[in-house]
């Protein structure tokens, strides 16, 4: 789960010997924070972690201390500095694989992009006040879909990571 994931980089960094800062509060926790959660049971080949150190290391420090405190199956593929903050994230370029046992069903690429040209996809989205229905279509800038053999379609899509009527949506 996501909180297992938060708390397995935060052991990572304590020990890595990667002293993290620590947020202002009155039950303060370290400043380590993933962009986009993944939910449970969902794969996924990149993360964004953002995370503020104590003390000066370089990228590359940082990402040989922490690969050789981290299990096997999670690895650090780069560390950059003097990023935004992850709040700051507007747009978001993923892939989704759909991968089928027994072929790609017939018309399956047409039905995907069809229901993707709908006015309205509406999903159950959990909220601290219960569980609202929500249309994705606008939270969509760009979709694609291509079958790329005979057992997989691929959809490559940009959305919004933010509420799509921000500012930081609209102008991007």
């Amino acid at each position: 789960s996501h909180l297992d994931l938060m708390r397995l980089f935060q052991r990572a960094f304590k020990r890595a010997g990667l002293p993290l800062t620590h947020t202002q509060g009155f039950n303060q926790r370290p400043s380590v924070s993933i962009a986009l959660p993944l939910s449970v049971g969902v794969e996924s080949n990149c993360e964004l972690l953002d995370f503020a150190l104590e003390a000066e290391y370089t990228c590359e420090q940082i990402k040989e201390k922490l690969n050789h405190v981290l299990v096997d199956g999670v690895e650090v593929l780069a560390v950059y500095e003097g990023g935004r903050k992850l709040r700051e994230l507007a747009l978001l370029d993923c892939v989704v694989t759909l991968e089928y046992d027994d072929g790609v069903p017939e018309g399956a690429q047409e039905a995907v992009s069809e229901l993707f040209n709908s006015p309205s996809v509406v999903v159950a989205k959990k909220t601290k006040n219960g569980i609202q229905d929500q249309n994705i279509i606008p939270m969509i800038r760009n979709l694609s879909v291509c079958q790329i053999d005979d057992n997989t379609v691929e959809l490559d899509a940009l959305v919004c990571c933010q509420n799509p009527e921000s500012l930081a949506c609209k102008s991007s």
